[in-house]
């Protein structure tokens, strides 16, 4: 048990230590603490999260993917999750992909300004201005 609490403790400070290199931009660095997270508890859907956004920063984008999907197998209700999959879609190409995403993301949490923003990008990557717009309009309201 005593080890047990060990660990916990040792991932709570480890976690604190990864979202701060991440808030500061240090992403390289927030890699390497939230892969020895990983190691140590591959189900903590809070740092699935968080490596997959460090993987979105550093443009290993289906390392992005991979990561976010395994977020949401363990927390099927993570909007987040579904948010960043849908950028990483876009940025690899799948417009298509990503707004389905991007839907479920906003159905999940639907005052999320930052999916209603990113649905607003992908319909502009499509050429629909007019979604674009009301989209962007939705984010505003909500924001």
């Amino acid at each position: 048990a005593a080890l047990e609490e060990e660990a916990c403790v040792l991932i709570r400070d480890l976690s604190r230590e990864a979202q701060r290199l991440y808030g500061q931009g240090r992403y390289k660095e927030a890699l390497r603490v939230v892969e020895e997270i990983y190691a140590l508890d591959a189900a903590r859907p809070e740092n699935l999260l968080l490596l997959g956004s460090v993987h979105f920063e550093l443009h290993n984008l289906s390392e992005c993917v991979f990561f976010n999907q395994q977020c949401i197998r363990l927390e099927p209700a993570a909007a987040e999750a579904y948010n960043n999959l849908g950028i990483a879609l876009k940025e690899l190409g799948d417009t298509k992909g990503a707004m389905q995403f991007l839907h479920q993301a906003i159905k999940l949490k639907p005052r999320y300004a930052d999916a209603y923003n990113n649905l607003a990008t992908a319909h502009m990557a499509r050429g629909e201005v007019e979604d674009a717009v009301e989209t962007y309009r939705m984010c505003l309201v909500i924001d």
